[in-house]
């Protein structure tokens, strides 16, 4: 969600850079956050002020900005891609990509 700046731009109503809300200056460096949880309660908080952020909290952000985020931009980030290919080697493996399960898998 940290990884795409547009994103945030248009949930939050923000025009600040990424340095301003405390996001690295590259994609890739969400990866190198400790405390993400965090960063995204700051980035609220800076956005649009604390009063207004503790009244909205971070917990509409996450599907909103979920819903929002780039695949791009997401792709720009090492562990994401990772995800992304063992999510599909999976799928592959169970046979939902080539449109039949592989032998010896049942559906539900």
């Amino acid at each position: 969600m940290l990884a795409d700046i547009d994103a945030v731009h248009r949930i939050l109503g923000s025009r600040r850079t990424k340095a301003e809300l405390g996001l690295p200056p590259r994609a890739r460096g969400v990866e190198q956050l400790t405390d993400p949880k965090s960063t995204l309660k700051a980035m609220l908080e800076i956005a649009l002020g604390d009063r207004r952020a503790r009244k909205i909290g971070i917990r509409p952000l996450y599907g909103a900005l979920g819903a929002e985020t780039s695949i791009a931009e997401l792709r720009s980030v090492p562990a994401f891609v990772r995800f992304e290919t063992e999510f599909r080697d999976a799928l592959a493996a169970l046979g939902f990509l080539g449109g039949r399960p592989a032998s010896g898998v049942r559906g539900r």
